[in-house]
């Protein structure tokens, strides 16, 4: 979890941060002692709780801290934790990876969320989160709906995704999104046309991972995600390190690391939860 709070804070588990070279993850350092007020901090717990204890100057000086952003690769195992608004950098938000949505078991609007979640997977749903209102921000070409444009006013001066960035949350930050492509590969753009033509090639190659009839429990869900949330970005990391040439997959001793480091971040324990899952329905 992650907490940006206008007063200061003492707990187990709390971590600050400075940003490293290139911009690319956050060298954590464990706080013993009182976290200054707005001050940027990651928290790890092993339990479904943690606990702050609040006191200080409510308005205490924040010193050597710019854990202010998001991004995916921390050390300290703190892989993909969200972290609030990153100063002083370009890299604005950063990246985060959401792969599902939940309910909280004491929310009084649960019935209300439900709603807005089929909403916002509905086919009117994922149109309004992706490129804004029908016949204002977008029209259909024809009255058969084989194409729509998306209408950039001519006034506008930086491009397309900045602009739709300014009529929805769906550009630089995470939002419950299904992409559904009956609807965005209609779209008339040159650019996105282009793109889907060279992703057909590879649609006779893709396999899903699962028959969609295979259903997860709920506890295999929340495991799954939480395993992903680590693992994912370490075997990105070690894929880009064997293309790019920085690790040898011929190499004894680095395939070894690879296999090691993504069982520490229990890629057996993942593949198992497969195999329960797949045994349920053979």
């Amino acid at each position: 979890a992650s907490a940006y709070l206008p007063f200061p804070v003492q707990g187990e588990g709390i971590y600050t941060g400075t940003i490293n070279g290139n911009g690319s993850s956050l060298n954590m350092t464990a706080q013993t002692g009182v976290v200054p007020a707005e001050t940027g901090i990651v928290i790890k717990s092993r339990n479904t709780t943690a606990t702050l204890t609040i006191g200080g100057t409510p308005n205490a000086d924040v010193t050597d801290n710019s854990l202010k952003g998001t991004l995916t690769d921390l050390t300290e195992s703190l892989s993909n934790y969200l972290v609030l608004g990153m100063g002083n950098t370009t890299h604005g938000l950063g990246f985060f990876k959401p792969d599902g949505a939940c309910i909280p078991t004491a929310s009084n609007y649960k019935r209300e969320v439900a709603r807005l979640l089929d909403i916002m997977y509905s086919p009117l749903g994922t149109q309004l989160i992706s490129y804004g209102v029908e016949n204002e921000d977008w029209t259909w070409d024809d009255e058969a709906k084989t194409s729509w444009t998306f209408h950039v006013p001519e006034t506008w001066t930086g491009n397309q995704e900045e602009y739709r960035g300014t009529i929805t949350p769906n550009v630089g930050s995470a939002s419950a999104l299904y992409w559904s492509n009956e609807f965005v590969g209609k779209m008339n753009d040159e650019v996105i046309t282009r793109l889907n033509a060279q992703s057909g090639i590879y649609i006779p190659y893709l396999k899903t991972p699962e028959p969609a009839k295979y259903k997860f429990t709920s506890k295999e869900y929340e495991t799954i995600s939480t395993i992903k949330a680590s693992l994912d970005n370490k075997i990105t990391y070690y894929e880009a390190s064997f293309i790019t040439g920085q690790l040898d997959p011929n190499s004894d001793s680095d395939w070894s690391d690879y296999l090691n480091t993504i069982e520490r971040f229990r890629a057996g324990e993942l593949e198992g939860i497969y195999n329960t899952m797949l045994a349920r329905y053979n």
